[in-house]
């Protein structure tokens, strides 16, 4: 449980401003209000089926006392201490979350929770969650609700890998900590044993103390984003290369890096620019901070794609879907191009072995990193023949006839298992790779 902070200067001076006629007003409106009440009364039902194990009163609980928090902060929103935190939220809701199409991959559920209990405003980093906390706990009211508001504020985003999955329940691992968890989705979403996947875990609440998550079952608060690489190798370099202490990772370092990002809205920007996808009840991304070429949606990217469609124009359309072939999207084991583009070749050699046929063709980005610490980033692509599973990785280059390095590993397995096919692959991939980012010069001009 994180401690008691002492009031930071946007605290103290909500606090003085309380003590006004204009500040007591506010604070009436606040206690009178008829949502405060239905959100109070909301969260007061819920908690004795939370603590006796209701994981969906639970969910109530915190859900309401957020909602509690959000009625506080725009009841008060005409203080001065805090008008100016509050538009620059509201700017960046503008931002992120536009109330127009196209619709954004960031969720309301991971704005209002990253920007309420991780997020600092002002020059002392104070949250709208410690604002609110230390002004409650100040006048007195609402004693009950702070300890739900503390167990908010210790909690962050996690990345995490499914042990087992079943319906809307999985055990997760934990990526940096190795601790491993019982989870309710409360998105809906049914975990798949491999997953990987970044969410926001809050603990069961028990009779006693104030539980933590390892007291019992935990509830993932957000609809999970869903990591589309083929497991979290990458982001464990990922996090060796930026976080390392003298022998090993910095767990610390990582810590505050998973609550508040190395920049303000890192977190934001990458599941922007990461996004690749998505269903009901989850959002798929893809790629590694910091590596633009590796997130699908960046403009890096989108620029090699936009050099990739244009390649693509001058080859064959696919006989079958009539669709333009990729050089992305090779279907020969030498890297030759058709006749078929992949996804209609592994569909009919599929149907030909009679085995399921997966349902991505080509696989989200993997980064590599060389001795010198340049990222390298590969996509992937599957290949399915009459009698074994062909993994290929190709390093991406913004002019499509030049990919430097190209990797391949074979399988005979009837069913294609991507899990182990990506990790003979990674093995085939030099640990010294010779060819920097950016160093190599092809000498064509990008139009």
């Amino acid at each position: 449980m994180s401690p008691v902070l002492s009031p930071g200067p946007l605290q103290r001076k909500l606090l003085e401003t309380w003590r006004t006629p204009l500040g007591r007003t506010y604070l009436e409106e606040l206690l009178r209000s008829k949502e405060t009440l239905e959100t109070v009364n909301k969260i007061e039902k819920a908690l004795p089926k939370a603590v006796a194990g209701d994981l969906e009163a639970t969910r109530t609980v915190y859900g309401e006392t957020v909602n509690l928090l959000t009625i506080f902060l725009e009841t008060f929103s005409g203080i001065p201490s805090l008008r100016k935190a509050l538009m620059v939220l509201g700017e960046e809701q503008e931002l992120y979350l536009p109330s127009y199409p196209p619709e954004s991959p960031i969720t309301l559920s991971l704005f209002t929770y990253l920007n309420t209990f991780d997020q600092g405003f002002g020059r002392s980093e104070e949250t709208l969650s410690e604002i609110s906390a230390g002004f409650l706990r100040s006048v007195g009211h609402f004693p009950e609700l702070l300890p739900l508001i503390d167990i908010l504020r210790d909690s962050s985003l996690g990345l995490f890998e499914v042990v087992e999955g079943s319906k809307t329940y999985g055990t997760l691992l934990d990526v940096h900590t190795g601790k491993q968890f019982q989870v309710f989705f409360t998105s809906g979403h049914t975990p798949e044993k491999g997953e990987t996947l970044f969410t926001r875990l809050l603990p069961q609440l028990l009779p006693g103390p104030v539980p933590d998550l390892a007291s019992g079952k935990t509830l993932s608060m957000i609809t999970p984003y869903v990591f589309r690489g083929t497991g979290f190798d990458s982001w464990i370099r990922f996090l060796r290369q930026n976080f390392s202490g003298k022998t090993t990772v910095d767990r610390e370092a990582v810590a505050r890096f998973f609550k508040r990002g190395r920049r303000r809205n890192e977190w934001l920007d990458y599941f922007m620019d990461g996004y690749a996808g998505h269903t009901s009840s989850a959002i798929f991304v893809a790629g590694i901070p910091g590596v633009p070429l590796s997130l699908p949606c960046s403009s890096e990217a989108l620029d090699v794609l936009e050099d990739y469609r244009h390649f693509s124009e001058s080859l064959p359309p696919c006989p079958s879907c009539k669709r333009s072939l990729s050089s992305l999207l090779d279907s020969g084991s030498d890297g030759t191009i058709g006749p078929l583009c992949l996804s209609c070749h592994n569909a009919k050699v599929a149907k030909a072995r009679k085995i399921p046929r997966l349902p991505h063709d080509v696989f989200p980005i993997e980064v590599a990193y060389d001795t010198a610490g340049n990222p390298h980033v590969f996509c992937l692509s599957l290949r399915l023949e009459t009698d074994r599973n062909v993994l290929t990785a190709r390093e991406i280059t913004p002019v499509p006839e030049d990919l430097p390095m190209t990797f391949s590993t074979m399988s005979n397995d009837r069913t294609p298992d991507i899990s182990a096919l990506h990790e003979a692959l990674m093995a085939t991939i030099p640990q010294a790779l010779p060819v920097s980012i950016g160093s190599k010069k092809t000498g064509r001009k990008r139009s």
